[in-house]
């Protein structure tokens, strides 16, 4: 098991699901709902580079925030939650499931980046009145290891405010052979546009996602280079379709 790791644990009943390919290859489905307390854990280790996009605040995570706040009781039916994706992972005793992080372009949150982006801010907001304004500041801020300890430190004292379960499922290979790993990284893009089918992914996201674009970007420098979009939602003043064309 890789040394960046984190250990949820299911508020419920873990459900697993495997499914086997032509060439005998399996990859399996663990389906949990985990408490926000294992959210923040979950957030120190992972990210969404996986996801060819990335989160932004928008009309859909002011919508989250908002049933967070008045009908907490509800989100869980509400939301299609967080879809992982982790290598290495073990299920453990006590409905407990260790997954690995460390491999950031096939490892993490595949789906559901605007829910996570809203549990990011409203968790930050709640226990320590903070407000984050993009994914990238949720990233810094809990990994930051004095941030990550104050949520963890506040959260018993803020639980009224946070009685709501998350449901996360987690896609892994079954086998941790060399084929396997091969297998569920080539199906990943694959995996993360069917499951973003409520906004299609343009081509572009997907080029860049698939490393099509690296040659190009190694030529680009500076401020030039920062300034631009490769991925859906990210900031930026050109887009990478132009500068493609």
């Amino acid at each position: 098991m890789n040394a960046k790791s984190v250990i949820l644990k299911s508020e419920n009943q873990t459900q697993v699901s495997v499914t086997r390919s032509i060439e005998g290859i399996c990859i399996q489905k663990i389906v949990m709902p985990i408490s926000p307390l294992s959210f923040i854990n979950l957030m120190h280790h992972a990210d969404s580079k996986v996801n060819p996009r990335k989160a932004k605040i928008n009309p859909i995570v002011k919508a989250i925030e908002e049933t967070l706040q008045f009908s907490p009781e509800l989100y869980f039916f509400s939301s299609k939650g967080i879809l992982l994706s982790s290598i290495y992972v073990d299920l453990l005793d006590r409905n407990r499931v260790r997954l690995s992080f460390s491999e950031e372009e096939m490892e993490g949150i595949m789906d559901g980046g605007h829910n996570a982006f809203a549990l990011c801010r409203f968790i930050a907001n709640v226990i320590n009145d903070d407000n984050l304004i993009t994914w990238d500041d949720c990233i810094r801020y809990y990994r930051n290891e004095d941030t990550f300890a104050s949520l963890k430190v506040g959260y018993e004292s803020h639980i009224g405010q946070l009685k709501f379960s998350i449901p996360i499922e987690v896609i892994a290979p079954v086998d941790k052979d060399e084929a396997s790993i091969e297998y569920f990284s080539n199906h990943i893009l694959e995996i993360c546009s069917a499951r973003n089918a409520n906004v299609s992914l343009n081509e572009a996201t997907k080029s860049n996602k698939e490393g099509l674009y690296e040659d190009l970007k190694r030529c680009l420098k500076g401020s030039y280079r920062e300034n631009i979009a490769w991925r859906s939602g990210e900031p930026g003043t050109i887009k990478c379709d132009d500068i493609v064309a």
